[in-house]
């Protein structure tokens, strides 16, 4: 995301989002406290780099550690 100038995305993925799921281009996290329009952002930015169409959920569970931690 840094790469593609979304650091905002990068910083609160890298820093709040723990993986639950990951599965292209299914990708599903918990990250806690986001705007309602989080999910469809990375969504996006995924498919405009990608070319292919990503599914982002915000998921209740967290089994893992974020990248910061």
């Amino acid at each position: 995301f840094e790469d593609n100038r979304e650091a905002l995305l990068a910083q609160k993925l890298h820093d709040e989002a723990r993986l639950v799921r990951y599965a292209p281009p299914l990708l599903d996290i918990a990250i806690r406290g986001q705007r309602p329009d989080f999910a469809q952002q990375v969504m996006k930015s995924l498919e405009l780099w990608t070319g292919a169409r990503w599914t982002v959920s915000i998921s209740d569970e967290s089994p893992a550690s974020t990248l910061r931690e």
